[in-house]
């Protein structure tokens, strides 16, 4: 991972593993961020969405405002909530290519995020106001505030989050929790299991594999996990697979194309597309198509990505979206990738190339709504760092 984006998550956060190499130390930076509290107001911004009803809202008519906050210690962490306006668009119409914040207050650093089945929620992670990493849920249909399912604890740098068919269970991947706290020679890196509604621990899923990216595919109507990662018993980077009830781990393809996977997606023919943040000739990042069955190998080169990498496919499969950065400007930008054709389209909705720190993309489960997070991004109205974006 060598583009500048990344080397500057890494100093907030610190180097994570590359090719099966353990990271120097945990990224406890994540602890130590700095920033104010964000303002929590739902969607306002200057994009034209669809409403939660039925036509269309002119979000840009939308106020924000502020909220204020509180925290208690809970379940292994800090529980977080804080008062403000809920969001009026959501999951209604045809997808439109619009975007507008969705989570924008009472944590920072938001790095991945997730919407719940029907696009009516978001699930993400980032650090509560008190320095802790952790599990978020913000309600984007309906007004309302956020509220932590789970921070502190095991988690140390909780990167990626996927939810599952029924909306019961999140799954997250955290490069930095050990394996087995008590053994500072264990190797660093669980998958763990968590109920989205909250008042528990997270339970580790896997821990055989450093896990990167994830995302949740029902198969003969049992939900199955997919995740990238490091297998820790050879050091390859790969795309692996495990029931969501847990159990034996399932290698779908390791080694070369993969050099530091990232986010993944599942087609309904089984085709699997993970983003690599530095797998092409160009130490740029690219996408990479392991068909059912088949072998991995590149299938989109030279994306300059963000950090962690996000990916998700329409729900017809006839478009990947990748969550990006302009090579120019650094600005994010969402690339719209046509599976037939390979065809690369990069969007910026015409908001979001005044930010530069973009992270994790995911799809609901059935529609095409989208949550995609941005580390940093501070829309305008609002004050802090770090928003998770619904793009519908």
């Amino acid at each position: 991972m060598t583009d500048a984006r990344q080397r500057r998550f890494w100093h907030r956060t610190g180097p994570l593993p590359t090719n099966g190499a353990k990271a120097d130390a945990k990224p406890k930076g994540v602890r130590y961020l700095t920033g104010s509290v964000l303002a929590f107001g739902a969607f306002l911004a200057a994009a034209t969405n669809q409403g939660c009803g039925s036509g269309s809202t002119n979000m840009a008519t939308e106020a924000s405002s502020s909220s204020s906050g509180s925290s208690s210690s809970g379940n292994g962490g800090s529980t977080s909530s804080s008062s403000g306006s809920g969001g009026a668009s959501c999951n209604m119409g045809p997808f439109g290519g619009q975007i507008a914040p969705g989570a924008n207050g009472g944590f920072t650093d938001a790095f991945d995020a997730t919407p719940n089945a029907n696009g009516s929620a978001v699930f993400f992670t980032a650090v509560d106001m008190a320095g802790n990493p952790g599990v978020f849920k913000q309600d984007i249909c309906a007004m309302g505030a956020p509220t932590a399912i789970y921070t502190g604890g095991v988690f140390e740098a909780p990167f990626g989050i996927a939810i599952s068919t029924d909306d019961k269970t999140l799954f997250v991947v955290d490069p930095s929790a050990e394996e087995d706290p008590t053994n500072a020679a264990k190797d660093k890196g669980i998958l763990f299991s968590l109920s989205a509604a909250g008042g528990m621990a997270p339970t580790p899923l896997v821990a055989s594999v450093a896990p990167r990216g994830v995302t949740v595919v029902a198969e003969n109507n049992v939900d199955q996990v997919y995740f990238t990662g490091i297998d820790k018993a050879n050091q390859l980077p790969g795309v692996f697979k495990v029931a969501a009830s847990g159990g034996a781990v399932t290698t779908i393809a390791e080694g070369a194309p993969f050099n530091d996977p990232g986010g993944v997606a599942v087609a309904a023919n089984g085709d699997v597309y993970v983003v690599d943040t530095s797998g092409s000739g160009s130490s740029l990042g690219n996408i990479i198509l392991v068909p059912k069955g088949g072998a991995a190998a590149e299938f989109v080169a030279d994306l300059q990505v963000g950090f962690p990498a996000g990916l998700a496919l329409m729900k017809d499969d006839s478009t990947i979206l990748v969550s990006g950065l302009n090579p120019g400007a650094t600005s994010d930008v969402v690339f719209e990738v046509t599976v037939a054709s390979k065809a690369v389209s990069p969007k910026t909705f015409g908001t979001i190339d005044v930010f530069a720190e973009a992270a994790g993309l995911h799809r609901a489960h059935n529609m095409d709504v989208f949550a995609w997070a941005d580390s940093k991004a501070t829309p305008a109205g609002l004050m802090g760092t770090g928003t998770v974006f619904v793009i519908k």
